[in-house]
C-alpha cells in the first residue's frame, strides 16, 4: 500500500479590530497631517538652504532648518565641493559650533574600466537608465567618474585632500569588479 501525500492545511489566524472611538481617530490624523506639514516646511527651508551654496551671491541667506543634521552633497567636481566644505565649517564656527565635529562626506559614482570610452558609454548608460534624464545633464550636477584605475585613486585622493572622510560610492555596474579595484586602491588613499 503506498502513502498518500496529505495537503497540509494553513490556520488563519483571526484578526482582531480594536474598537477606536470617533474622537482618537481624528486626533491621530490631525497629528499625522501636522507631522507631514512640519516636514514639507522642514524640507523647503533646507532646499532654499542648499540653492544659496549653489547659486554664486545669493541674494538671501537661509539658516540650516533645526530638523536637519547633515551634509552629504553631490558637487560635480573636488574643488567645488572644498569650496562648500569649507563654506559649511565656517557657517559652524559662526554658530558656535565646533566645525571639528563635523563629518565631510561625498557621494560619488564611478565606472571603472581601462578603455575609457567603455566606461564613459557604461556610466552614461547607467544614469540615463537611472534618472530618465540625459547623460550629460547628469554629469553637470553630479560627480562621477569614468575611465581608468589609474586615475581614479587620483581623482578619489582631490575629495580627501579637500576634507572628505567619508565617500559614498555608487558603481555603474560591475560590482564585484569596482569593489576589488577599491580595495586594491584604498591603501594608497590618504
Amino acid at each position: 500500500m503506498a502513502a498518500t501525500a496529505v495537503p497540509r492545511v494553513k490556520t488563519k489566524k483571526l484578526l482582531v479590530r480594536r474598537v477606536v472611538s470617533k474622537s482618537t481617530r481624528r486626533l491621530r490624523t490631525l497629528v499625522q497631517i501636522a507631522f507631514l506639514l512640519l516636514n514639507i516646511a522642514v524640507a523647503f527651508q533646507f532646499y532654499l538652504f542648499v540653492r544659496q551654496f549653489e547659486i554664486p551671491d545669493a541674494a538671501y541667506t537661509v539658516s540650516r532648518p533645526p530638523g536637519v543634521e547633515g551634509w552629504l552633497p553631490i558637487a560635480p567636481s573636488a574643488t567645488q565641493w572644498a569650496r562648500q566644505w569649507r563654506e559649511v565649517k565656517d557657517i559652524a564656527r559662526a554658530a558656535g559650533r565646533d566645525p571639528d565635529m563635523l563629518t565631510g562626506a561625498m557621494y560619488l559614482t564611478i565606472a571603472v574600466d581601462d578603455d575609457a570610452s567603455r566606461a564613459n558609454s557604461r556610466l552614461n548608460a547607467y544614469l540615463e537608465g537611472y534618472y530618465a534624464q540625459p547623460a550629460a545633464v547628469l554629469r553637470s550636477r553630479q560627480a562621477n567618474y569614468a575611465g581608468p584605475r589609474a586615475g581614479l585613486g587620483e581623482w578619489l585622493q582631490a575629495y580627501a585632500d579637500g576634507g572628505a572622510s567619508h565617500l559614498v560610492l555608487r558603481f555603474a555596474g560591475d560590482h564585484e569588479r569596482h569593489l576589488e579595484t577599491l580595495a586594491d586602491l584604498r591603501a594608497q588613499l590618504t
